[in-house]
């Protein structure tokens, strides 16, 4: 269970945060930041800026500035992954410093007055990975803009545009430069100085895969690359003589974050959320929310619809949020029946208020039962409504939890374990829903696996698919192109298996209720 929190915690930073200098500190093991590279000194980059949180810090870039007004891309998940942390009187903008300066001691301090997140940014997909052999990890629309006020002209001059669709033919093999305020490993202190590195595009995935375009880079053994606290730097590419453009923002990456800063790096690509992020935004037309994440975001924010709920009674909410984050639904609803009713009242007014149509039960399946197969569809909703309590003692449960991982169920082992076996019986009540998925979990003991996958289905009569077949097929559609190599194969990243290729150690937590829980549970932590 103390896994359980920690991969809650590391996915809620989401390679995206460095201490910042007031936080508590960790062990120093070296102090440059962008792994491989020099000090961005004469300055090249100086439109890209650190950006201070409540606790931690990443990297960003200004691309754009009217008057005093300045506007600076960053990653959504450097912002929005902590917005359940926000307490009465405390905003998500002014909790919210952007920093313009080459170092430490040089750079100023600038206020953020306001933050939009991309409409299809979704971080509750990352909860998926662990179920699924797939990487690069299903993270769409990692991109967030911030308004920062008070920008002086000399400083608005160095805004660097982003690169326009029309412009991006950026593909395997071209080099752009990387520019941030990370780690050069994990862990290592805090870095006082901009640092940037030229690397090369390794591919380049399209945008039907997540939703937007993403950007690779090989970083593994001594290749040069981006660690912890560069997310939301960007990766810049030159047109010309003194015409530098963003084609990337920073995003995640195989083990950015957890261990080595190792293997392949992830980026949005810049050029395909122009037209209905960037523009609309600095237009002053922003999109409306188009996932539960994103409108649960919104709903939050202080002022907005469901703030009140969120804030209600924190200490009863923080002590539901400790408790689930480790335990199933069921105990902490008897154990802390006080922050049960605020997490209900908060729930109820997303999902019948504010993000109605957008959030719904099916939603809280990975959170709840700690264990969700079709990304809040109809094989999680009866999950929510069927099995949740077993789902998620299994989950909990050492010996049962590598049965629900799809990449390292063992059938045999699985077959053995009376908890699963209660949780497979279960799940073949949701068998309408949910016909495609179960063949990729183990069968019931005894149970001939063709005709487990099989049961009650028209198609494949024959009986000649396995449940394995099935599996491997299931695989070869999530997998990364040829191009791409499958990570389920690479070093886990530093006992935290939160991610695809993951281990033994449960993947329950990471959704939009529960990152939201688990961030109100830190900070009542952090500021008792």
């Amino acid at each position: 269970m103390e896994v359980t929190a920690r991969c809650i915690m590391m996915a809620a930073l989401l390679a995206a945060c460095t201490p910042d200098p007031g936080a508590a500190s960790v062990p120093a093991t070296s102090t440059m930041p962008i792994i491989g590279g020099v000090d961005d000194s004469p300055e090249l980059y100086p439109s890209v800026v650190r950006v201070g949180l409540a606790d931690n810090a990443c990297t960003g870039t200004l691309v754009a500035a009217s008057g005093d007004v300045g506007w600076v891309l960053t990653a959504a998940h450097c912002v929005a992954s902590d917005v359940a942390a926000v307490m009465p009187s405390v905003s998500a903008a002014s909790d919210i410093t952007v920093y313009v300066g080459a170092t430490m001691d040089s750079r100023t301090p600038y206020d953020v007055s306001a933050v939009f997140v991309h409409p299809g940014y979704d971080i509750d997909l990352l909860s998926y990975a662990g179920l699924v052999d797939v990487w690069p990890f299903p993270f769409p629309n990692d991109v967030a803009l911030l308004e920062v006020q008070g920008i002086p002209p000399e400083v608005a001059s160095t805004a660097t545009p982003w690169l326009a669709p029309e412009d991006d033919t950026l593909s395997a093999g071209d080099p752009g430069d990387l520019a941030g305020w990370g780690m050069t490993e994990w862990p290592s202190p805090t870095p006082d100085v901009r640092r940037r590195v030229t690397v090369n595009v390794y591919d380049i995935l399209p945008t039907d895969r997540f939703g937007v375009d993403t950007i690779i880079i090989d970083q593994r053994g001594d290749l040069p690359g981006f660690c912890v606290g560069d997310s939301g730097g960007p990766l810049l590419v030159s047109l010309g003589v003194d015409d530098v453009r963003v084609a990337g923002v920073i995003s995640t990456g195989e083990d950015v974050g957890y261990s080595t800063c190792e293997g392949f790096g992830q980026l949005q690509r810049v050029s395909s959320v122009v037209a209905d992020f960037i523009e609309p935004v600095i237009a002053g037309d922003p999109p409306e929310p188009a996932s539960c994440y994103s409108c649960r975001y919104q709903a939050s924010l202080p002022g907005a619809e469901c703030h009140e709920e969120l804030v209600a009674d924190p200490e009863a909410f923080a002590a539901f949020a400790g408790c689930l984050a480790t335990g199933s639904v069921g105990s902490c609803r008897e154990e802390e029946p006080d922050g049960a009713s605020a997490y209900d009242a908060y729930v109820a007014c997303l999902e019948e208020g504010a993000c109605s149509g957008l959030c719904t039960p099916a939603y809280r399946t990975i959170s709840e039962c700690k264990f969700a197969l079709d990304i809040a569809g109809p094989c999680d909703a009866c999950i929510q409504s069927a099995c949740c309590e077993v789902a998620s003692a299994c989950s909990l449960d050492a010996d049962c939890n590598p049965c629900i991982l799809l990449t390292t169920a063992d059938a045999e082992a699985c077959a053995s374990n009376p908890l699963y076996q209660t949780l497979r019986t279960c799940l073949d009540e949701c068998r309408d829903a949910c016909e495609e998925y179960l063949g990729n979990l183990p069968p019931l003991a005894g149970a001939d696996a063709d005709a487990d996958v099989d049961a009650d289905a028209d198609a494949d009569v024959d009986g000649d698919a396995d449940a394995a077949g099935d599996a491997d097929a299931d695989a070869d559609a999530d997998a990364p192109d040829a191009d791409v190599p499958d990570a389920s194969g690479e070093e886990d990243d530093g006992g935290c298996d939160c991610r695809a290729g993951g281990g033994t150690t449960p993947t329950g937590g990471l959704s939009l209720i529960g990152l939201m829980l688990f961030a109100v549970y830190r900070r009542s932590r952090h500021s008792s």
